[in-house]
């Protein structure tokens, strides 16, 4: 799902980095994107594995983990200026 994102980020990207810096920023975002992408699935089904078995939350701790992370996403998401880039 993550990946029909990646051109929404890299067009945001591209139109807040200084023109002399745009190919380590983007070369900083593939970076962290695929590392988050790595660890995500990882560190999601550890979680909820670790909450079933010591019935933290009746095993939905990491749907509020989740949750925690997504919000403040959305609202620094919608917080960014809208940039005329035609």
């Amino acid at each position: 799902m993550s990946s029909y994102f990646l051109g929404c980020i890299f067009v945001i990207l591209t139109a807040v980095s200084p023109r002399n810096a745009l190919g380590s920023a983007n070369g900083l975002s593939q970076t962290l994107s695929t590392f988050v992408r790595m660890i995500g699935p990882a560190g999601t089904t550890s979680l909820f594995a670790l909450t079933m078995e010591h019935n933290i939350f009746r095993g939905t701790l990491v749907y509020v983990v989740l949750a925690g992370i997504t919000v403040p996403s959305l609202v620094m998401a919608w917080a960014l200026p809208v940039v005329n880039l035609g």
